[in-house]
């Protein structure tokens, strides 16, 4: 046997809801592939959090670091504190830490009916946009170049936006590699699971299926 050649076991394909132990599997497994891929960096939490006086949330945001890429996954302001500049500042203190760890590129996503207005004018740039949302929105994806002299927390966001949106869906990551996005139409017709996988003619299809999961899951209330 070559090592190009695989056993293929007796298995049993099963759907359903939550499943907190393959989550963590996969999450274990994607994690360490991750890693040997992009010259050992791994990826290490971010939090911003505004607590007022009386000790009560008022914001906060949810990110990750991994080389040199950040991600912000999410972005919340109290609904009475919005339009306060606290979304600015939230995300300009991440940009500083992921600065301070070493981060030269910064990723977000926010659906079309959240605030695709507002990265923008903190010099992202809009890198292209995949629809199937509910209500027949997008999902948006943004991109920003970051170093020292751009991450300053001390004052209201620029107002210059970083250039026209690009359809180059690729962000940098780790190691020389990139981030891709893909979408699909899907319908009752495509939803088979009895066989093996249809050949796909839109283009030539990996043989390894244990790549990277998406980073892009950022969904920001307004802010």
């Amino acid at each position: 046997m070559t090592g190009e050649q695989h056993i293929v076991v007796p298995a049993a394909v099963r759907v359903g809801g939550q499943d907190d132990d393959l989550e963590q599997r996969l999450d274990d497994e994607l994690t360490a592939f991750n890693t040997a891929a992009a010259g050992g960096a791994t990826t290490e939490p971010l939090t911003v959090r505004v607590t007022g006086e009386d000790g009560e949330l008022l914001g906060g945001l949810t990110a990750w670091t991994w080389g040199s890429l950040c991600s912000v996954d999410m972005l919340w302001v109290r609904e009475d504190q919005r339009h306060a500049g606290w979304g600015s500042r939230l995300m300009r203190a991440a940009e500083e830490e992921a600065v301070r760890r070493g981060c030269t590129d910064m990723i977000v996503s926010t659906y079309s009916f959240q605030a695709p207005g507002f990265y923008p004018r903190l010099g992202f740039r809009e890198r292209g946009r995949i629809g199937g949302v509910p209500g027949g929105h997008e999902d948006v994806y943004f991109h920003k170049r970051i170093e020292p002299a751009s991450a300053d927390t001390s004052g209201p966001a620029s107002a210059g936006a970083s250039g026209p949106a690009s359809t180059d869906a690729y962000v940098p990551a780790p190691g020389g590699h990139e981030d891709v996005y893909f979408h699909k139409r899907i319908g009752p017709a495509s939803a088979d699971t009895s066989g093996p996988a249809s050949a796909d003619t839109s283009g030539p299809a990996s043989d390894d299926a244990s790549g990277p999961a998406s980073s892009g899951a950022s969904h920001t209330a307004e802010v």
